[in-house]
């Protein structure tokens, strides 16, 4: 909800798994004072070619789309891809994230992952650090090639596990001695 209310989200495609589940999503978004639709296989290609309208035109912000979206279509300026469920295979995942960050733009792909309890509602990030055996977090600003991946939580309890990790053009790659590269950054200033 916070990500959707941010002035960085002004075209935003959130990615669900069913046509039910898209259009309760869009349906529910429209009833908290989003301006959203919904597009999937299961309308026809009229009322979905007028959804990518008013999506490509700015009349709505926010494209509910299970994955018939996802590949092929075309649409300028899109700020932010939300995975609110991840697909069963990683190429319709690097299809859907590559809808946003094109011609050289920066894009925003996030992935939602929760847990839902015993009573119904989602569970946090805190509740679902306790329900899984490692916790990491991949931290750095995205000016800068340093990552850090720092581990709060191992299955045998907290745990203060640093590593440092530059980024090149073919990913992480470890940084052999940390200590060094940062002072001679440093050095740079």
């Amino acid at each position: 909800h916070d990500i959707l209310n941010s002035a960085e989200a002004k075209k935003v495609i959130v990615f669900d798994s069913t046509q039910r589940s898209v259009e309760r999503l869009s349906v529910e978004l429209s009833q908290r004072g989003f301006s959203a639709d919904a597009i999937h296989g299961g309308k026809s290609q009229g009322q979905r070619q007028r959804a990518l309208d008013k999506f490509k035109n700015s009349h709505i912000n926010i494209l509910v789309a299970t994955d018939v979206a996802a590949r092929g279509i075309d649409v300028d300026n899109i700020t932010h891809v939300v995975n609110y469920q991840l697909p069963d295979e990683i190429e319709t995942y690097n299809h859907r994230s590559g809808r946003t960050g094109r011609a050289g733009k920066l894009g925003t792909s996030i992935v939602i992952i929760g847990h839902v309890t015993k009573e119904g509602s989602v569970a946090g990030p805190k509740t679902l650090e306790h329900l899984v055996d490692t916790v990491l977090y991949l931290e750095g600003d995205q000016y800068h090639t340093y990552r850090i991946l720092r581990a709060v939580k191992n299955r045998f309890g907290a745990t203060d596990e640093v590593g440092i990790f530059e980024m090149e053009g073919v990913g992480l790659i470890s940084v052999a001695n940390p200590s060094a590269a940062l002072l001679r950054e440093r050095g740079e200033d």
